[in-house]
C-alpha cells in the first residue's frame, strides 16, 4: 500500500458489481398482498391441498 487511500477507494468503486435494480417487494401482511392466497396456493413446497386449507380461513 502506498498510503493513498483515495487511489484505493477508486479502485474499489471500479471494481463494484453494477448497480441493484428495483424488484417488486410482497405484501408485509396478507392484508396488504392481494395476491397471498393465490401465491400460498401455488406453493410448490407444500403438501398437496395445504396452501388451499390454510387459504380458506381467509
Amino acid at each position: 500500500m502506498n498510503g493513498d487511500r483515495s487511489s484505493d477507494l477508486l479502485a474499489t468503486a471500479a471494481a463494484a458489481p453494477e448497480p441493484l435494480h428495483p424488484i417488486k417487494l410482497d405484501g408485509l401482511t396478507v392484508v396488504d398482498d392481494p395476491v397471498f392466497i393465490d401465491t400460498l396456493k401455488s406453493e410448490a413446497n407444500l403438501p398437496q391441498g395445504i396452501g388451499a386449507a390454510i387459504a380458506a380461513f381467509y
